[in-house]
């Protein structure tokens, strides 16, 4: 819609979602589990079911891999042009 977007992402234990450096932006574990990777490998964090984590400014890019499947995470962020 005009004030938000989301993106379904559904990463499985085998295939990475790669998720680009994009501005804040907040990731909600919907389903399984998921540990999040930045781009050096270091572990950023892990979402269960039911939880929720935000990603800062200037965050940059990372990965997401399903601990536990299926996994699901919706990521939110505002439109292009509100940046």
């Amino acid at each position: 819609c005009e004030y938000f977007r989301l993106e379904h992402l559904r990463p499985t234990a085998l295939t990475a979602v790669e998720v680009a450096a994009t501005a804040p932006h907040s990731l909600h574990a919907l389903a399984g589990a998921v540990s999040v990777y930045a781009t050096d490998g270091a572990v950023v964090g892990r979402l269960v079911r039911g939880e929720a984590a935000l990603g800062p400014v200037g965050g940059g890019a990372y990965r997401v891999v399903a601990d536990e499947e299926p996994a699901l995470i919706v990521k939110a962020e505002l439109p292009p042009y509100a940046d």
